[in-house]
């Protein structure tokens, strides 16, 4: 977790989606939300691979968006 970045969060969410990891999720989802990762986070190479590839993730984002 320690090595997750803004630049590496949108990815590290992907593979924790393939891989039915909750906890990493929502650790990742917090990092989404946290301070001003998201506005960072989202013109990431990884954030559109996620778009791409998960893109039920995307409706997750955006209800803790909606929350804020």
């Amino acid at each position: 977790w320690e090595s997750v970045s803004v630049e590496t969060v949108a990815t590290t969410l992907g593979y924790a989606e393939m891989h039915s990891c909750p906890e990493l999720k929502k650790r990742c989802l917090d990092f989404f939300m946290a301070d001003k990762n998201f506005k960072k986070v989202v013109v990431t190479d990884g954030y559109f691979w996620l778009i791409g590839r998960f893109p039920s993730i995307i409706y997750d984002i955006r209800a803790r968006v909606d929350e804020t």
